[in-house]
């Protein structure tokens, strides 16, 4: 009447907990060591699924909570193509949804480690998507919908740049598709930080393939800030962040006060200012002198402006 003990497979409420050694109570039961699942509810195969958990289920408060028994444990998404190494969890049965907790001791690190990134780190195995990875202190998953929802994302590392989620949200679908970004911000590249782009729309694809649009500052050598929009944002065939624009005569844009452009403008990561190609001309009051344009195409420094002038 206290207990009853057995091993082997508990099948119940769409889960399946393998273990040597489970304990029986009355509205309970428990297993210092055991594998979970929990089985897709439309579709064939399981949708979440872990080992080597301590693991804790309880059908009067309708939950279950499972810690890892090592440094985190592998906890697999099959229907999102994605896995991540966590401390602990708690699956709401009611609910059908996940609450993925923070890890302590943090399983990997960012190469550049100028933020203090905390939490399990979610890796995909697509195929595609060469281990497309981001660090999450709070997450839940929707059994229902298939659906990673992982809060506080510092950022994000893909290809050279560093995308900073808006609102640090991060939502995995089906497939490991990651949904498009809405106001981000992408730091180009992540080792010098020469570029900073920000209210960006962006699609990660991969670890190394990304797109999107968003603005830009030119800042003049008085200060003077002149935005522009980056309507082309990707990368290239050696995974560095490119951008260009086009800026037309109607614009008034100034490379500074002296100077008037028009033409195209092209950033890229590695190089710490921007290439215009295009055209030029001086301001002046000169009477009887004519204000023409003249074509170039060079690398600007904002704050010390060299045009070279063809013969």
């Amino acid at each position: 009447p206290k207990q009853l003990f057995g091993r082997g497979t508990a099948d119940f409420s769409n889960a399946k907990l393998d273990a040597d050694w489970i304990k029986f109570n009355h509205y309970t039961f428990n297993s210092d060591t055991a594998n979970f699942s929990l089985k897709a509810m439309d579709i064939a195969g399981m949708a979440f699924a872990t080992d080597n958990v301590n693991a804790k289920i309880d059908f009067d408060k309708r939950m279950g909570e499972f810690k890892s028994n090592g440094k985190g444990s592998i906890v697999k998404f099959p229907v999102n193509q994605y896995v991540c190494f966590m401390d602990n969890f708690k699956w709401y049965m009611d609910d059908a949804s996940i609450e993925l907790g923070a890890s302590k001791n943090p399983t990997a690190k960012a190469a550049n480690e100028d933020l203090d990134l905390v939490g399990p780190e979610f890796i995909s195995v697509h195929p595609k998507q060469d281990s497309l990875r981001f660090q999450s202190p709070a997450a839940k998953y929707d059994l229902k919908k298939y659906i990673i929802t992982a809060k506080e994302v510092k950022y994000i590392n893909v290809a050279d740049a560093r995308i900073y989620p808006d609102k640090g949200d991060v939502i995995i679908e089906k497939d490991a598709y990651m949904r498009p970004f809405t106001n981000a911000k992408i730091v180009a590249n992540a080792v010098t930080k020469y570029h900073n782009l920000y209210n960006c729309t962006v699609n990660v694809n991969a670890r190394k393939n990304y797109y999107g649009s968003g603005f830009y500052d030119y800042v003049d050598e008085l200060k003077t800030k002149q935005t522009f929009y980056f309507s082309n944002i990707s990368i290239d065939t050696t995974f560095q962040t490119y951008a260009e624009t086009n800026i037309a005569d109607s614009s008034k844009f100034r490379l500074s006060p002296n100077f008037e452009y028009k033409g195209l403008v092209k950033l890229k990561a590695i190089n710490q200012f921007l290439v215009f190609a295009g055209a030029a001309r001086i301001s002046h009051d000169c009477a009887g002198i004519p204000r023409t344009w003249f074509k170039f195409a060079s690398e600007i420094n904002p704050n010390s402006i060299y045009i070279p002038v063809s013969k």
